[in-house]
């Protein structure tokens, strides 16, 4: 599609808002529906007895922006080469190989120069176009400015880095209840608490860990010893969606209140000042365990399924919990995402 609207957009364009990075109200109530069927989902997938639902319409996924039917991506493969990359100058050669030796695409050809290009990378590639941006900002085509190149970040460098950011959020000790450090001790993956850990090993144990957490919080909100007995009832899947949902609301919001396992001890009598509440540091924990989590699990579902409508959904808490772990180059990219969708990209090129 061509590029010139966007470069306009772009030279017109406002600066995100904080209001940008809060969900709207849609937003909010589509990603706690896309949760309750994903807390759902742990009980079905777990539990023998629920066949008569699992392909119930209540609780499949509703689609926000998914592929067609049927879609086929078509691939046309560039021969490899040996330049270095990993660099601003380096990333400029590979796009001079790719395009004017492989492609045979002059510098002044128009269609280098009046299209854009989506690119999809690695955050260091990313950040290597840019600088590769700026530093040519001044030169005299679209192409020798490298603005054909409208950039985002890939789906699994996403899932990626955003769990070894929360890994390092909630690693604690294993004396810490309610730390990752503490459920690997007891899944005897005590080697996943290093600083990068092997991907599939560490999604696959933290999706463990969510669903225990998920399962437990059934066992006690259908108040029987064993879920079995719960299947055994046949409830609804309407039945089954609100319990989900109180789920949601009473296990895995940082803002619900439990009694405390620990309650405050009394104090002097002397004193008049009332004893504040304790905070119950492994209940604590957990909850805001089990709500990151849900952001993966729900990453996890919606690219899976195709349906990058459900990612576009929860952007802006992306770019929230990336920068309170202290992963600012993430932040950044799913910033510059937002904006592109918002201010720079036409409706047909987003």
């Amino acid at each position: 599609m061509k590029l010139e609207p966007m470069i306009s957009h772009l030279r017109n364009s406002s600066l995100l808002k904080m209001s940008d990075l809060r969900l709207s109200k849609k937003s909010l109530k589509l990603f706690i529906a896309h949760s309750a069927i994903n807390v759902t989902n742990t009980l079905l997938k777990h539990v023998k007895g629920f066949d008569y639902i699992k392909d119930d319409l209540l609780l499949q996924h509703p689609e926000q922006q998914a592929l067609p039917k049927g879609h086929k991506m078509k691939y046309y493969c560039l021969r490899a080469n040996t330049i270095e990359e990993a660099s601003v100058q380096g990333n400029i050669l590979v796009h001079d190989n790719v395009y004017h030796i492989q492609l045979k695409l002059d510098a002044d050809s128009p269609i280098i120069n009046t299209y854009a290009i989506p690119t999809i990378n690695d955050q260091l590639t990313n950040a290597c176009i840019r600088g590769a941006q700026a530093m040519r900002a001044q030169d005299v085509s679209f192409w020798e400015q490298r603005q054909i190149f409208q950039i985002s970040f890939g789906a699994f460098h996403l899932i990626m880095n955003l769990i070894w950011a929360l890994l390092q959020c909630h690693c604690g000790t294993t004396n810490d209840l309610g730390s990752l450090s503490h459920f690997f001790l007891i899944l005897e993956k005590t080697h996943l608490g290093g600083e990068h850990p092997d991907y599939h090993t560490l999604l696959s144990t933290l999706m463990q860990i969510l669903e225990g957490l998920l399962l437990n919080a059934w066992r006690t909100k259908c108040g029987f010893e064993s879920l079995d007995e719960y299947a055994k009832l046949s409830p609804s899947p309407k039945d089954i969606l609100e319990k989900a949902r109180v789920i949601l609301n009473k296990y895995t919001s940082p803002e619900c209140k439990q009694a405390l396992t620990h309650p405050p001890k009394e104090k002097d009598a002397r004193s008049h000042i009332n004893p504040g509440p304790e905070l119950d540091t492994a209940h604590a924990n957990i909850v805001l365990l089990t709500w990151d989590l849900l952001y993966v699990a729900e990453l996890i579902d919606a690219i899976s399924s195709g349906d990058f409508g459900r990612v576009k959904n929860i952007l802006p808490d992306l770019a929230c919990l990336f920068h309170g772990a202290r992963s600012n180059n993430y932040s950044n990219e799913v910033l510059h995402l937002i904006f592109n969708f918002k201010e720079v990209w036409t409706t047909g090129f987003a």
